[in-house]
């Protein structure tokens, strides 16, 4: 988990064409050794986490609607149970930086962010009154 998670990271920050997808592909790749047996190949949300924020440093046009595919299937996974897999603050910012990062916001983009803002407001408020 933790060699998959260094290479997942490497590629996130490089600045190199293709990089993103090279991202994918580790994590593609952890996702097939977990369904082999391997349990500790299993990509948790830092693993999630990595290729959203792979997506918010490329200049990928598709990079916002990547980030939203996976933000969703994260959500729809805390949804069936697996709460470790629930979104957090990293998560969602990361997901903004992705629309923020991209030239060519639309309208429907900056209503998105604003969701994501106020999703993050909401959740910063909890972390607050739990602490």
């Amino acid at each position: 988990y933790i060699c998959y998670n260094s290479v997942l990271a490497a590629w996130a920050r490089d600045a190199q064409e293709g990089s993103v997808r090279r991202a994918e592909l580790i994590l593609r790749r952890m996702k097939a050794a977990y369904d082999g047996g391997n349990h500790d190949a299993k990509p948790g949300l830092a693993s999630y986490n990595t290729l959203i924020y792979a997506w918010s440093l490329s200049d990928r046009r598709e990079a916002p609607e990547k980030a939203e595919v996976i933000l969703n299937f994260l959500q729809k996974m805390a949804a069936r149970g697996q709460d470790d897999l629930a979104p957090n603050v990293i998560t969602l910012q990361s997901v903004l930086d992705c629309y923020t990062r991209n030239a060519l916001i639309q309208k429907d983009s900056m209503e998105r962010m604003e969701e994501l803002k106020e999703m993050i407001s909401r959740m910063s408020t909890k972390i607050s009154t739990v602490q």
